[in-house]
């Protein structure tokens, strides 16, 4: 393995060998890929050809960080496209995981890297070691930094975060003997070969993974009849982690999750006040309870504000723009007036007789979280004696 040569040369040159990216692939480990192909250490390679970035680049997240001139250098020594390699970094997420991501502090449900000189000291990289050991050619993918990937659906394992044989963050710029596969810098364990620690396959977690991957590539959420930005969703997503996880509003939460009894879900200790900072098992539990709540929508929702006496505040406190869609179940319960809907109603009958929960006035005004006068709402009072219950 070729370390700490100086050749001016090369800073006009472009890469003798380039392999294409791989589908979903992290623009930094791509980058390692082609290193090892020269046969040189990730930041010695990234020192001869890209001296504008010397000694700097793997000390940031520069999956991240990325801009348009590296992008641009990157393009012409490997000959891919400056969009194609954009679309390696968390940057192209840009629009559909929020409507803008920075690159100077932490981006909503991006894992951070934390990053000391080149080591990483946080447990921001995650992986399958069952996809890396299946990969023809292994690779770490993109969608692996997201908060809310924390078990991989093909395989129904947990991803793992750390080295499962001496814990050390993943830095995967560093390397320990020479070796030219994705493995510990600090005691030269391959992740490939570690071991995975399966999911119950029947457990919604795995559901609600699945449903966020989607929502995430089509761009788009659809609350009940309503179609919304994906970003949109995700922003209220983030609101309902503090009411679930913060603010401790989780009775009825996790009682669809099998995986519920085999995770220390809070473990007595203080909660954290960052998404990207719960335990990866945490987060896997609080996603699967979040998704479920999305189901039957609004219903489902509905039970939990009901239930766990959630407030409009709570809601949407800090909330920079609330959509309409998400808006009309929190002013079910900001202590106003506000006329429900037939539409309403009738969307609360029907998932009481899915459930085969006996229907009664009583309990369709719970569930929209307001008291209702059928005896003055004859287009409400005709959902009772038209056959819906």
């Amino acid at each position: 393995m070729i370390r700490n040569i100086h050749n001016p040369a090369l800073r006009d040159a472009r890469f003798p060998l380039h392999p294409r990216p791989l589908e979903d692939e992290l623009l930094s480990t791509w980058l390692i890929r082609i290193a090892y192909k020269h046969k040189t250490d990730p930041v010695s390679f990234a020192n001869l050809y890209l001296p504008d970035w010397k000694f700097i680049l793997w000390s940031r997240d520069f999956d991240t960080t990325a801009d348009r001139k590296l992008l641009e250098a990157l393009s012409y020594k490997s000959r891919q496209s400056v969009e194609a390699l954009f679309s390696l970094t968390l940057r192209s997420y840009e629009g559909f995981l929020a409507e803008e991501l920075t690159d100077k502090t932490r981006n909503l449900l991006v894992q951070p890297l934390v990053n000391y000189s080149h080591t990483k000291v946080g447990y921001g990289l995650r992986y399958c070691p069952l996809c890396l050991r299946e990969d023809e050619i292994p690779y770490f993918r993109r969608k692996w930094r997201l908060s809310f990937s924390t078990a991989c659906v093909k395989h129904s394992c947990f991803l793992l975060d750390r080295c499962t044989a001496c814990s050390t963050p993943l830095t995967l710029s560093k390397l320990h003997d020479d070796r030219p596969v994705f493995h510990c810098y600090r005691c030269g364990h391959e992740y490939a070969k570690s071991e995975a620690e399966a999911v119950d396959v029947g457990s919604y977690g795995l559901k609600a993974i699945g449903k966020l991957h989607r929502v995430l590539d089509d761009g788009v959420f659809r609350a009940g009849d309503v179609w919304t930005y994906s970003f949109a969703f995700f922003s209220v997503l983030k609101q309902l982690v503090k009411v679930a996880y913060w603010w401790g509003k989780t009775e009825g939460f996790l009682d669809h999750e099998v995986m519920t009894g085999k995770i220390a879900y809070l473990s007595g200790r203080p909660r954290l006040n960052l998404i990207e900072n719960i335990p990866l098992k945490e987060q896997y539990l609080l996603f699967s309870g979040l998704m479920r709540l999305f189901e039957d929508f609004p219903s489902r929702l509905i039970l939990f504000c009901e239930t766990n006496k959630v407030r409009k505040t709570d809601l949407t406190k800090d909330m920079h723009s609330v959509p309409f869609w998400y808006s009309r179940v929190a002013e079910r319960f900001n202590g106003e007036y506000c006329a429900i809907s037939p539409e309403e109603v009738s969307s609360v009958i029907t998932y009481l007789k899915d459930r085969r929960i006996p229907i009664s006035a009583a309990k369709v005004s719970r569930l929209v979280g307001r008291g209702i006068d059928f005896r003055k709402r004859e287009d409400l009072r005709v959902l009772f004696s038209n056959g819906q219950c």
